[in-house]
């Protein structure tokens, strides 16, 4: 019997899986499709269109509503080579969100809610050439973010939070030759040293330190590396542990010109909230150091104003007099005429 009810059950999952698989490819409703097209910019739309078409090559959803993006909204989508997501509310972008997208070559999620970008594939995208990050609220940044992308040419992380980035991030992007970073309260201490001369040739001069104040608004790659210094520690009193000698938001550690991570295979583990590092007898001391992430006081928004240039269907706004007879000189009332094509 329970054969009988398990192959019922099998055969159901079957019947809603090819019901699925065969929705038609139809162009998603207030949207545009052209061949290869699905042009669905300014329609107030909270989520990602379902069963979208096959062979869509450029998926266009800006000015849109949208929170997240996962990896179910691209599903099947392996012709997809543009996906802009401007101007949206994103806060979410689901891990390995693009593992289906073997064949793009530009993402941009610019004037969203992004606080961290996580690392976004575990397969190859060696045709991925552009990546637009801009006007955000990024703090944090998977250092695999860029590992899967050997291709990619442009970076735009401008107009963030970005105080500093994994020293690591850049491992795997030889092919790169723009990063922006100007817009950022970058805090040039000596986390950058290990890829600053990568940076240099990459990065323009708009890219300004806010911290330390020593170093307030120099141009991070005209710094001589001489200038990217870091933080004592104190010991504590068994001198089993160390603590940074300033507080902040939050607190890294460095020995030897390395970033200390509780899986270093050495005899150091952080404490609770990353606040203490616990030490073994062989660790030499001296060659600590620490750096933190400053208190970000501003309260402006990172994004820009939202703009809405090329939306299809925008209202057209013309100033008219009330009365045609006026003199020179004098005062006109105006009417203001909305017009929709």
């Amino acid at each position: 019997m329970w054969i009988r009810c398990l192959s019922l059950l099998i055969l159901r999952l079957v019947i809603n899986d090819v019901q699925l698989n065969a929705q038609p490819d139809k162009c998603p409703e207030r949207c545009f499709c052209p061949k290869g097209l699905v042009d669905c910019r300014g329609q107030s739309l909270r989520t990602v269109p379902k069963h979208l078409p096959k062979n869509t090559s450029v998926l266009d959803l800006r000015n849109n509503r949208l929170v997240k993006i996962t990896k179910e909204n691209l599903r099947r989508l392996d012709n997809l080579e543009l996906l802009l997501l401007s101007s949206n509310r994103i806060r979410t972008l689901e891990k390995n969100l693009l593992d289906e997208t073997v064949n793009l070559r530009k993402l941009s999620l610019s004037a969203n809610d992004l606080e961290a970008v996580p690392k976004l594939s575990t397969r190859r995208l060696s045709k991925l050439l552009h990546l637009d990050f801009s006007s955000n609220r990024v703090m944090q940044i998977a250092h695999q973010l860029l590992w899967s992308m050997p291709s990619l040419q442009i970076l735009n992380l401008a107009d963030n939070a970005i105080q500093s980035l994994p020293t690591r991030l850049f491992d795997f992007s030889g092919s790169l030759h723009a990063l922006v970073l100007s817009g950022n309260p970058l805090n040039c201490d000596c986390r950058w040293l290990p890829m600053i001369g990568f940076v240099r040739k990459r990065c323009d001069t708009s890219a300004l330190c806010r911290n330390p104040d020593s170093l307030r608004r120099q141009q991070l790659s005209l710094l001589d590396d001489e200038k990217f210094k870091c933080f004592p520690v104190k010991l504590l009193g068994d001198e089993s542990g160390a603590k940074c000698e300033i507080d902040g938001t939050h607190v890294t550690f460095i020995y030897r010109g390395e970033i200390v991570e509780n899986d270093n295979g050495k005899e150091m583990k952080l404490g609770p909230n990353d606040t203490v590092l616990f030490v073994g007898p062989d660790i030499h001391k001296e060659d600590l150091q620490c750096a933190v992430d400053y208190h970000l006081t501003s309260t402006r928004r990172w994004r820009r104003v939202r703009q809405l240039p090329d939306v299809r269907f925008a209202p057209q706004f013309t100033l008219k007099p009330t009365s045609r007879s006026h003199r020179e000189g004098t005062n006109v009332r105006l009417d203001c005429e909305v017009s929709v094509f």
